[in-house]
């Protein structure tokens, strides 16, 4: 169902171009934070983390946001029942942390570093990440959990 829209080919160039540049961010990030040796051993680590991060974490996050948003209105309708309260959805806001989780996890175990420095690896590549989604918005519309469904 991900490849079906009218604009795939919108789709698949966001893709490659997206995973180039968060490739080259975190190419660049890993030489500077571990070292240039490990970042030059790497590189195809470093390019299948990046196209993970750019293709899977937008599912993840949007399965997490499902799962958040149903858990959410249960609370929500909870708090009906108290007429002082007014509902509110505040575990939609920890998505973003969990997606920073996922791909520091994503980070961790491709790249093969410590915790610290794939934690800082995945900041920057997270930052770059969202930029990139700024620049191209159809990749994490297209790639929401509920499509791929």
């Amino acid at each position: 169902m991900i490849f079906q829209g009218a604009e795939v080919w919108l789709l698949i160039v966001g893709l490659i171009v997206g995973t180039i540049v968060l490739f080259l961010a975190l190419y660049v990030a890993e030489m500077y934070i571990i070292s240039k040796t490990t970042a030059h051993d790497r590189k195809l680590a470093t390019l299948l983390c990046a196209f993970l991060g750019v293709f899977l974490v937008p599912i993840l996050a949007g399965a997490i946001g499902l799962l958040f948003g149903i858990i959410g209105g249960a609370i929500a309708s909870v708090q009906n029942l108290i007429p002082a309260i007014t509902p509110q959805n505040y575990l939609m806001q920890l998505v973003p942390i969990f997606a920073y989780l996922i791909f520091w996890i994503i980070c961790k175990y491709i790249i093969s570093t410590t915790w610290e420095k794939s934690g800082l690896v995945a900041l920057v590549g997270l930052i770059i990440l969202y930029l990139i989604y700024t620049l191209f918005p159809m990749i994490p519309q297209t790639l929401d959990f509920i499509t791929v469904v």
